[in-house]
């Protein structure tokens, strides 16, 4: 069914033709948006989305799709360059992009990270912050609290606090690099979970109301497993999880806080943010993106360039990127990466290796002068656009 409707022709479609037709999805979408989203987990559509995925092998219920409920999170909030920060808590992975963030910022705000000196310092801090990153996973709620929920809580005031930052920066090597179990401080490394086939939109309105929303079925084409009866492509954000006594590809150990558990959400390196003023509380910038655990090092790039650089909006999107996430220990650079940067990178000890596709994707909308300015990744085939605003661009 995959097949059939993404190559319809058993082929990938060609620039100019049309493709994807999915009459039974447009069907679903069209009653979801009469008598809203419960149907898609209550009646004959629920029924129908459990007996294709059984059908499949899989084990989902009409009971599991009924309990399946969105959570309304307090966001988490933290002080980064003179603005107010607001991002997403775990599961999610905003913390971490705060990490990186106030690793640099300890540096002594403005701090450089365009040369050879300043891109390891950048490294380092992703390293660091990845590390951290598998001591994450799902707390539950205050009412419904799961076992790590404590630890979990501790970590992301670890990793949005200027002490931890400031200690994790007087632990890092000018010119050199550590073994890998000495990154992230108290917060030794575990396991890295990897995930994409994730979107992400930045919009604000006229009055400055602002959203920043990521999305993902996990992989490419998640499961692969297309319901026959609603049409939906349906997500394998299982494979998100760690399991117990199964260590990852690199001999790790996996990472309890991320263990599978009854109504547990998987950790994600979705990490949206929304930047406002510390004064005026007035909006700034708007800034997510796609692209599995490379989102979080593109994000923390396209703020630093655009904050700390000074770089355009534009600029500060569209400049090779590095990206390194502690395992494997490759760090992995653009094509039009600087021959500086490569040449000296590996003097500091890094092992480069080469991208060929992109290492994440953003969409940010920046207010300057007044006015919202839009800009997509030209890694990905998003684009800016305006919707009856002269004000938006």
């Amino acid at each position: 069914d995959l097949g059939k409707i993404f190559m319809p022709r058993g082929r990938a479609p060609r620039v100019g033709e049309t493709c994807c037709g999915r009459p039974r999805l447009s069907k679903t979408l069209e009653e979801i948006a009469i008598n809203g989203p419960r149907v898609l987990y209550e009646g004959e559509l629920a029924r129908g989305l459990a007996r294709d995925v059984q059908e499949a092998g899989g084990i989902l219920t009409t009971g599991d799709l009924e309990q399946a409920k969105p959570r309304n999170l307090e966001v988490l909030e933290a002080e980064v360059m003179g603005m107010r920060v607001v991002t997403l808590p775990p599961p999610s992975s905003g913390a971490v992009v705060v990490s990186i963030l106030k690793q640099i910022e300890a540096r002594g705000f403005p701090v450089t990270t365009s040369g050879a000196l300043g891109k390891h310092w950048l490294v380092e801090a992703m390293k660091n912050s990845f590390a951290a990153r598998m001591s994450l996973g799902d707390p539950g709620t205050k009412s419904d609290p799961f076992l790590d929920a404590a630890k979990i809580e501790g970590v992301v005031e670890d990793l949005v606090s200027p002490k931890f930052a400031k200690s994790l920066v007087d632990a890092t090597l000018d010119y050199g690099v550590r073994p890998a179990e000495e990154y992230g401080g108290i917060h030794g490394p575990f396991y890295v979970p990897d995930d994409n086939g994730t979107s992400h939109l930045s919009i604000v309105d006229a009055d400055q109301n602002a959203v920043s929303m990521t999305t993902t079925i996990n992989t490419g084409f998640g499961s692969k497993l297309v319901s026959r009866s609603t049409g939906i492509l349906l997500n394998n954000e299982m494979d998100d999880f760690s399991i117990p006594g199964q260590p990852n590809t690199y001999g790790l150990a996996p990472s309890e806080a991320n263990y599978v558990r009854g109504g547990k959400k998987p950790l994600s390196s979705m990490s949206p943010i929304i930047a406002s003023g510390m004064d005026d509380g007035g909006l700034k910038i708007v800034l997510g993106g796609s692209g599995g655990p490379r989102i979080i090092t593109a994000i923390a790039e396209t703020f630093l360039g655009y904050v700390d650089r000074r770089l355009s909006p534009s600029d500060a999107l569209q400049e090779p990127r590095l990206h390194h996430q502690l395992f494997p220990e490759d760090l992995l650079y653009e094509n039009e990466t600087s021959r500086e940067i490569m040449t000296q990178l590996p003097l500091f000890g890094h092992r480069l290796k080469h991208e060929n596709g992109g290492l994440g994707n953003c969409q940010m909308v920046v207010m300057e002068n007044g006015t919202a300015v839009a800009v997509s990744d030209h890694r990905k085939d998003g684009a800016p656009s305006k919707v009856d605003d002269d004000k938006l661009q």
